[in-house]
């Protein structure tokens, strides 16, 4: 009967057209749903009070702030059995290639003229749906991916972001925060992958880049070795690295001397940046950017926006990308896309069918 309540009590909600947020934290059956009573648009530059932020790739954009004081809140344990989907088979357009090929040559030449070290470079894959079930989409998400941050977010102005990210940007606790380098991909099967020197290069970025940008904001840092992250029917590599703020940091400096990582932009990252807006084929909006709760006095928690995709019209637009360095290949770098597309593809699977 729980799963009824707090899954009957979004379904209406939706139908009611009122912003609203639901998730659950990774390895969680704890799903929280938070829904505004107003239908305004909020906007948070300073992450002073409780609420459910979501930010923009371009850090020069706004971020979008559900506050909790102006919501109703509903909790409940959805003890959800996993469950496994065989891949989806998708066709895809020779124009749809090369398309994306051309961009992943244009970044490598990029590269090798020493104008950058990495890029991630991203596409856009449109999925037409039969209808919009968010009930049946927030079940899936919770069954496949029980270890990522599974949410789905929306907006009447906005339109729905949904998905199960496996990054963490940063937590923070008092005066302790944690955070995660997360880079390289390889197809899962269940036993280690064999990581090749492009992985660990592009790996390696991320962690160096992370380190360099919070040193003056915090102290007593540690770094783990590196190791194999399972991400669903994908895998990376992660080193995390914890420590303590300073006295004049909070979780927004961290975030902001962070984000974008390399993981999702590249190095250095200003260049990375300008080379991704101008080259692109769309506007990432909030896919590589950051969500999830901001407490002050309690632990606050942001992840990663990837593996999403966005809803409007009963149209899903799914996010898809990849870290280009003087060694990708354009035709490689094109099948790990279609290969990360299975993330939301399996989500789904009774909505394309």
């Amino acid at each position: 009967m729980q799963e009824v309540s707090l899954l009957e009590k979004f379904k209406t909600y939706t139908q009611q057209n009122l912003p609203l947020v639901i998730f659950a934290e990774p390895n969680s059956q704890e799903v929280h749903l938070y829904v505004q009573q107003t239908t305004k648009l909020h906007r948070s530059d300073t992450f002073s009070e409780a609420g459910f932020v979501l930010a923009p790739f371009d850090n020069e954009k706004s971020v979008l702030f559900l506050p909790f004081e102006e919501a109703k809140h509903y909790q409940e344990t959805l003890a959800m059995s996993p469950i496994q989907v065989e891949p989806i088979a998708r066709e895809r357009t020779v124009e749809q290639q090369k398309m994306h090929e051309d961009l992943v040559a244009k970044g490598i030449e990029f590269i090798a003229d020493r104008s950058a070290e990495k890029i991630v470079l991203a596409r856009e894959e449109q999925v037409p749906l039969r209808e919009w079930d968010a009930v049946l989409v927030m079940k899936r998400l919770l069954k496949l991916y029980p270890t990522a941050f599974r949410f789905m977010w929306f907006h009447p102005e906005v339109g729905w972001w949904c998905g199960a990210t496996p990054e963490t940007l940063v937590q923070a606790q008092e005066d302790t925060f944690y955070t995660m380098a997360l880079a390289g991909t390889q197809p899962y099967e269940g036993k280690e992958p064999h990581w090749r020197a492009k992985e660990r290069e592009e790996q390696q970025y991320v962690t160096d880049t992370i380190l360099h940008q919070i040193k003056p904001l915090c102290k007593n840092i540690n770094v783990s070795d590196v190791y194999t992250q399972p991400a669903g029917v994908v895998a990376h590599l992660r080193t995390d690295i914890d420590g303590q703020m300073l006295e004049s940091t909070d979780i927004n400096a961290i975030a902001r001397a962070i984000h974008p990582t390399p993981a999702i932009c590249g190095t250095p990252t200003s260049v990375a940046r300008e080379f991704i807006l101008r080259e692109e084929h769309f506007n990432r909006e909030f896919y590589a950017g950051f969500l999830g709760v901001i407490q002050p006095k309690e632990k606050s928690r942001l992840y990663v926006n990837l593996r999403s995709m966005s809803v409007e019209d009963n149209l899903a637009s799914l996010y898809i990308g990849g870290g280009i360095t003087i060694d990708s290949d354009p035709q490689e770098e094109w099948i790990e896309t279609c290969n990360k597309t299975q993330t939301m593809l399996r989500v789904l699977k009774p909505l394309i069918e």
